[in-house]
């Protein structure tokens, strides 16, 4: 009996050290999973600043990171009716609170350049995983 209620007892310990570790260790994934996709959606602005230049403000939201992912970094890019590409140096950055986060960056456009269209891409970090390329929304 002594024997046979040991053996139980060790096997009872077994299994709940077990468990304990596997739920210790699902607990851990559960940290560093992807929420999703990352989205990212951008807004634009553009009104008049002066003579020949337009202040264009970029609005961008990113949500369904994944909740180890701090912050993102954005690049704008105009592209003219030739499909010439302009790219400025500023980036719209932002931090990331539960996957999400806002970010909105002013730059100053020639009037000349005419853009056709544009693009946003960027980074989520510290992984580097990929955001976009979007086309941003045009807002009055």
């Amino acid at each position: 009996m002594g024997i046979r209620q040991k053996s139980r007892g060790g096997v009872l310990a077994l299994a709940a050290l077990s468990l304990l570790i596997l739920i210790a260790v699902a607990g851990c994934g559960a940290r560093t999973s992807n929420a999703g996709t990352p989205s990212l959606r951008c807004t634009v602005q553009s009104e008049p600043s002066g003579v020949d230049v337009l202040a264009t403000k970029l609005t961008c939201n990113v949500s369904s990171a994944a909740s180890n992912e701090v912050s993102f970094t954005l690049r704008y890019t105009l592209i003219a009716d030739d499909g010439t590409r302009r790219a400025f140096g500023a980036t719209c950055d932002g931090a990331l609170h539960d996957g999400a986060g806002d970010c909105t960056q002013i730059y100053k456009v020639i009037v000349p350049l005419s853009p056709a269209s544009a693009s946003v891409d960027g980074e989520l970090l510290p992984d580097h995983r990929a955001l976009g390329p979007v086309a941003p929304t045009a807002v009055p």
